[in-house]
């Protein structure tokens, strides 16, 4: 059995504060044809969709429309297991949260995704983010987004 000299085990000295995060109206654009696809099949079994695989980069906006800013993306996978299971890290590009990011975990059928982790002023989060399909399209869906985290106050989490 190896022996680390640096690692210490012990109860924790209080209870763990966390700060609540709400927010919303933000819309996933899932665009899987047309011009500017923004996912790709990178494994397409012969035999029916039994582990297929799609890589993503969805685009995330503040809104709808041409105004709308690009504040997110969505970067993993999605693979096909009997339902289709999502697995990617939520990459904030713009805003309060510029440089962190959410880990992301759910099928694709359920109405949220799981929030199993992040980074940066994010770190150690959870919570859930809800999904609604607000519009589909003949190459898109566009999901609308709600967020409900919460993460742990840390000495560098700045969610005041």
């Amino acid at each position: 059995m190896a022996t680390y000299s640096n690692f210490q085990f012990g109860p924790a000295t209080k209870l763990v504060e966390y700060k609540e995060l709400n927010f919303g109206d933000l819309y996933l654009y899932h665009t899987h044809s047309g011009p500017k696809p923004n996912q790709q099949d990178i494994i397409t079994p012969k035999n029916g969709s039994f582990g297929r695989t799609i890589v993503n980069n969805w685009e995330v906006y503040d809104g709808l429309g041409p105004c709308s800013k690009l504040v997110a993306r969505g970067h993993g996978l999605h693979i096909e297991a009997g339902k289709w299971h999502n697995s990617f890290s939520l990459v904030f590009e713009d805003g309060r949260f510029k440089g962190s990011s959410f880990q992301l975990m759910g099928i694709h059928t359920m109405l949220e995704w799981a929030i199993v982790g992040g980074t940066g002023e994010l770190t150690m989060a959870t919570g859930v983010i809800k999904k609604v399909n607000h519009e589909s399209r003949a190459d898109a869906n566009i999901l609308e987004l709600t967020v409900k985290a919460f993460c742990p106050v840390l000495n560098r989490c700045k969610l005041a």
